[in-house]
């Protein structure tokens, strides 16, 4: 009979802080949530950016304690079962499972709009839905091969992505300073009040959602007790100073 466990010491820690990121898609968060922070906040995205960065850090400081003392793919549902006891356990493994389930229906439903948009551009007309569909299901067929496939696909395609859009804010930076110069407006108030403000941070939130993606990972990582705690914190500093930079330029 096939081994079906999850194999163990298989995962560096470049794999693992890719799992991160790769959820949390720093490269769709920049092109979807500034705009919207922006018809809350005005000028003031970078500041917003700032506020809800240092409250995520507080929560990844957290999962980064807890996975310093539980190895494990249950990742929530252990933690909380250890420190609220079973019933809470319960319900935070039923939620975490059904945000993931959601999660996936949704990146599912974008790729196949935005492929739509694509080929509409193109010439040729093609639904969403069946998109969606053979997406879902190259997906799958990914992810019951070998994580470690799964991981460095989804680095490589995350890590170009994100080079590009460091590419084209250098140039942008560098055009604008040698020209009108840069601003400080991005990281004040600029007369926006403490709820406007906290409501545009709730776009920033969102933008790290999925940060807590590595925890999943305890049984497969490489010394997971130390790589998992330093991938999620990697995960949220470098991430938060590429969504600063990002939604400065």
């Amino acid at each position: 009979m096939e081994d079906t466990r999850l194999k163990k010491n298989h995962l560096s820690y470049i794999e693992t802080i890719a799992m991160s990121v790769a959820i949390m898609a720093p490269t769709a968060a920049m092109a979807l949530n500034v705009s919207l922070m922006a018809s809350v906040s005005g000028y003031s995205i970078s500041l917003v950016f700032l506020i809800a960065m240092v409250v995520i850090g507080f929560v990844a400081l957290s999962f980064i304690k807890f996975n310093q003392y539980f190895s494990t793919a249950g990742s929530v549902y252990t933690f909380t079962t250890k420190s609220l006891g079973k019933k809470i356990g319960f319900l935070s493994g039923w939620l975490l499972f059904l945000t993931y389930l959601m999660f996936t229906a949704a990146s599912s439903a974008e790729t196949g709009s935005f492929l739509e948009s694509f080929f509409h551009f193109s010439g040729f007309k093609i639904p969403w839905l069946p998109i969606s569909i053979i997406c879902t299901i190259i997906v799958w067929a990914f992810s019951f091969m070998d994580v470690k496939i799964s991981t460095r696909i989804m680095l490589v395609f995350e890590g170009i992505s994100i080079a590009l859009i460091l590419i084209l804010s250098a140039v942008v930076l560098i055009k604008v300073g040698t020209t009108t110069g840069l601003s400080t407006l991005p990281f004040q108030t600029n007369h926006n009040s403490f709820s406007t403000l906290a409501q545009a941070v709730v776009f920033g939130f969102m933008s790290f959602a999925g940060f807590e993606g590595a925890s999943s990972l305890g049984e497969e990582t490489k010394n997971p007790k130390k790589y998992i705690p330093l991938a999620i914190a990697c995960a949220v500093g470098l991430t938060g100073l590429f969504y600063l930079l990002v939604s400065y330029v």
